[in-house]
């Protein structure tokens, strides 16, 4: 049992962090293609991509359910 759930627990923690760095990646692309990002916009995006995430979606999981929604 213990061993289950620490492989679980690994599993989200890897998600998480894959999740992160796929959010960086794309603002990242965005900037090599000349398409400055405002603060707004990025966090709309940032809003978006946790909103997909909360959503449940099994298809779009970028590990950012623990994240904070930007105000």
């Amino acid at each position: 049992m213990k061993m289950e759930s620490t492989s679980k627990q690994l599993l989200y923690n890897v998600k998480k962090i894959v999740g992160v760095y796929q959010l960086i990646g794309i603002l990242l692309l965005f900037y090599l293609q000349g398409n400055y990002i405002t603060i707004f916009n990025v966090k709309n995006l940032y809003n978006e991509v946790l909103s997909m995430g909360v959503r449940g979606s099994k298809k779009v999981n970028f590990g950012l359910r623990s994240l904070p929604k930007i105000s």
